[in-house]
């Protein structure tokens, strides 16, 4: 087993057959075919199997083998990124785009240990909301952004954790004496969250108008400190994630209630169409794993 034949078989699968595969490994059909199947021949087992629509289709074993064929290659890619740069002398750059919000879940330092790992690699990161750190992706101001999932189909993605969607709430509304919140309690109530530059912002009008749900009036502001104060001046209720609430002082004036509704999802996201370069695939090799462990290790530390 070589690289050769590790990276060849990434290529095809997922792809209806050999001819296709070798076209985008720039290689010949024949001698792509030959190098699957010598892949096989060394496994003793099949890996691709021709379906009654003539599809070449991943066997149980290639199903098997692809976690460890993509990690096998990512090592190997990144190895040769600290090759090049030791016999260059210079320091790769990853320009990454960071949505503030993933940040306060993973944590303000997260890069840290991975500027530890991977000393010859240089970040630069861009903080933007989660929509204009796709875009920073898409224009080429960026090669990766950790952003708010789901992504749109141009954008390839590894999920990195989740939070709960949470209200902040003046202990004097009616709301406060709730448990938890249903997406039909804002229906009449004054609700304010991060606005249009944000996903959620569109999520949330997208379920009121699919429930029916009619707020009185929806405020966007910029910033969480400006959610926090507009919940506590009894404005009405302010969205915001469980985590972001321990970044506040507590305040008895102030509750902070789950909201019945999927999670927030985290993830990392580029662009499908452009190559990864090896300091990215280095980053996220190093960050996906560590993600839910990182956002779990600050659950803890906050006794949620």
């Amino acid at each position: 087993m070589n690289i050769n034949q590790l990276r060849n078989f990434s290529l095809m699968y997922g792809e209806p057959s050999f001819v296709a595969a070798a076209k985008k490994a720039g290689v010949t059909s024949q001698g792509f075919t030959k190098s699957i199947r010598s892949l096989e021949a060394e496994l003793g087992v099949p890996l691709f199997e021709r379906n009654e629509e003539g599809v070449q289709c991943p066997t149980a074993y290639a199903e098997d083998l692809l976690p460890f064929c993509r990690e096998t290659l990512a090592g190997y890619y990144a190895f040769l990124g600290v090759v090049r740069l030791r016999r260059e002398g210079a320091r790769a750059r990853l320009v990454l785009a960071v949505s503030f919000g993933t940040a306060s879940l993973l944590g303000m330092d997260f890069l840290s240990g991975f500027s530890e790992a991977h000393p010859e690699i240089e970040v630069a990161r861009i903080d933007a909301s989660d929509l204009e750190a796709e875009a920073a992706v898409r224009d080429g101001r960026a090669e990766v952004a950790i952003t708010t999932l789901p992504v749109e189909s141009d954008l390839a993605s590894k999920w990195l954790a989740s939070c709960r969607l949470c209200a902040w709430v003046s202990r004097e509304n009616a709301l406060a004496r709730k448990p938890s919140l249903r997406m039909e309690d804002f229906d009449g109530a004054s609700v304010a969250l991060v606005g249009p530059a944000y996903k959620g912002y569109h999520r949330f009008q997208e379920t009121c108008n699919r429930l029916g749900v009619r707020p009185s009036s929806i405020t966007a502001l910029s910033e969480t400190t400006l959610l926090y104060q507009f919940a506590k001046e009894g404005r009405g209720v302010a969205l915001t994630s469980d985590r972001r609430f321990h970044d506040f002082p507590q305040d008895e004036s102030v509750v902070l209630l789950p909201v019945r509704s999927r999670p927030i999802e985290m993830g990392l996201a580029w662009l499908r169409a452009r190559e990864l370069s090896s300091q990215a695939v280095a980053f996220i090799s190093w960050l996906q794993p560590r993600g839910g462990r990182i956002a779990r290790r600050m659950s803890g530390a906050l006794g949620k």
